[in-house]
């Protein structure tokens, strides 16, 4: 067995030091968690508004869009279909902060499903052209 180091450098290109993969790996887990995975922490949360209007229906979401919370916005999604009968809907994405795979999945059937989905931050733009690109690919029964 081949022993692997890694050396790290800072932005200047000197050498600060060479540690092992493994070691390096267990520190940045340590440091780093999804921000999903944590479901106690209170700002890990999604929040929706539902405003029903005469002539649209809009959804103000805000947080996290993901795990559970992205299986909820999903079912309330279809517990509402009904109310939007002819009516357009928006969703205001402008305050989300995180969408992982199951977000993006409520967010494509939304979408496909006649939802205009609106946001002007760069982040939320990024995921909205990637959904737009993968409509033929992604399954929203995931």
């Amino acid at each position: 067995m081949t022993a692997v180091t890694v050396s790290l450098s800072d932005t200047s290109g000197s050498t600060i030091g060479t540690k092992r993969p493994v070691l390096i790996a267990l520190e940045a887990a340590r440091i780093w968690q999804h921000p999903c995975l944590n479901q106690n922490r209170r700002h890990a949360m999604l929040r929706t508004m539902i405003s029903d209007g005469p002539f649209e229906q809009k959804w103000t979401l805000q947080g996290r869009l993901c795990g559970q919370w992205a299986t909820d916005l999903k079912q309330k999604w279809e517990e509402t279909r009904n109310t939007r009968k002819g009516r357009p809907c928006v969703v205001d994405l402008e305050d989300v902060i995180l969408v992982d795979e199951a977000g993006e999945n409520t967010l494509w059937q939304m979408s496909i499903e006649g939802a205009q989905l609106v946001s002007r931050r760069a982040y939320m733009k990024n995921v909205l052209t990637g959904l737009n690109a993968g409509k033929g690919q992604a399954d929203p029964n995931r």
